[in-house]
């Protein structure tokens, strides 16, 4: 007789930092706040308020684990694609720009090299091309939340999924086949 088949997610047990919430956002500014490093002391609320992304994963895994069902203070950066930022994370962005990059630069030797072959096909100047189309898009999107934690876990059905958003157009403005 053979096991039920379960899916990737179903599998996978449900990671406390991927459905963090915070219950009721501060408004006071952690520069603010007495102390340095991974804690420091909200005179506004007089409770100590714990930054989870200056934390390894594991170990903000293991002090979302302690401090589960108390009234614990905290401070996260989330991704605008919903992922939260932990210190150990990876820098798949990073890498994703850098292929981007490295493809445009394939193309433009390639059309480089095939204007010096046909004497027919003019390169054009530097300052002929869009200065727009020449600059590296490195901005990221970082949503920075801070307030007391719920420790309300949605259903994995209800969770919001994480989107990609890849852009609409390549790096010489022309638009990616559908």
């Amino acid at each position: 007789m053979r096991a039920p088949y379960r899916t990737p997610e179903a599998a996978r047990p449900v990671s406390r930092l991927a459905n963090l919430r915070v219950a009721t956002p501060c408004a006071a500014r952690w520069d603010d706040m007495l102390g340095d490093g991974n804690a420091r002391h909200c005179l506004s609320c007089d409770r100590p308020v714990y930054d989870v992304s200056a934390m390894g994963a594991a170990e903000a895994e293991a002090f979302l684990d302690e401090t589960a069902g108390t009234a614990t203070c905290i401070r996260f950066h989330r991704r605008a694609d919903g992922t939260l930022i932990t210190a150990d994370c990876p820098v798949g962005i990073r890498k994703r720009r850098l292929v981007v990059l490295e493809a445009a630069a394939i193309v433009c030797g390639v059309g480089l090299a095939a204007a010096a072959v046909h004497d027919a096909i003019r390169v054009p100047a530097m300052s002929e091309f869009p200065t727009d189309v020449l600059q590296a898009d490195t901005t990221v999107q970082v949503h920075t939340t801070m307030g007391l934690r719920a420790d309300a876990v949605p259903e994995p059905s209800v969770a919001p999924k994480p989107r990609l958003h890849l852009p609409r157009k390549g790096p010489l403005g022309r638009r990616f086949p559908r």
